[in-house]
């Protein structure tokens, strides 16, 4: 970010700097083309006299058009990749959720993070917890992810709005860290009932 400042203020400044040459040369220019006001004119060093005025307008909006192309790469990538990553980690919540739906318990231990798999360390100790304490995530009518948040480099938390099997809503929060192979994993899921469903 140090550096790209640095280039954004190099660029500021060279644009200044071509504006106030532009700004030079269109007195130039307004000098050469006026009509004298007296029959014998001084004569105009010819070095000053430029293309026309509007020449220069053309000049001048080709390097403020350049200068917004040049930025807007830099300006849009964060971004970018935030939306990335927020959506890799709804698609580690979904595939973990419809593992559970179609009773592939096994596909759905593989969704949790090496943290979770040490407090739990086998699959059947991991699904004793999820189904004696998370049935609306383990067998949900239906979902929907909500709010979400980038809480670093390499962490996301996701709001996920569900219809557990008792027709109840209840909203799900989950946290992902992104592992070394790039993959995100749950860390952690907090639920609790919830009387509306909003985002």
């Amino acid at each position: 970010m140090a550096n790209f400042a640095q280039d954004a203020g190099r660029l500021r400044s060279g644009f200044a700097e071509a504006l106030g040459k532009s700004d030079r040369k269109n007195m130039a220019d307004r000098r050469c083309h006026a009509k004298p006001a007296d029959p014998n004119p001084r004569i105009v060093n010819m070095g000053e006299c430029a293309a026309p005025a509007n020449a220069s307008q053309r000049t001048t909006a080709m390097r403020r058009m350049f200068l917004a192309l040049l930025l807007l790469p830099l300006l849009s990538a964060d971004a970018l990749a935030g939306e990335a990553e927020i959506k890799a980690a709804q698609d580690t919540i979904g595939a973990q959720i419809e593992a559970f739906k179609r009773g592939d318990n096994a596909a759905a231990y593989g969704y949790a993070a090496p943290g979770i798999k040490k407090i739990f360390p086998t699959l059947e100790t991991f699904m004793g917890m999820v189904t004696g304490a998370y049935q609306p995530v383990y067998k949900p009518q239906s979902y929907a992810f909500g709010k979400s948040e980038e809480m670093g480099a390499t962490s996301v938390i996701q709001q996920v709005l569900i219809v557990g099997p008792d027709g109840k809503d209840y909203e799900a929060v989950y946290t992902l860290e992104r592992q070394p192979d790039g993959t995100y994993k749950i860390t952690g899921v907090s639920l609790k009932a919830s009387k509306t469903l909003s985002t």
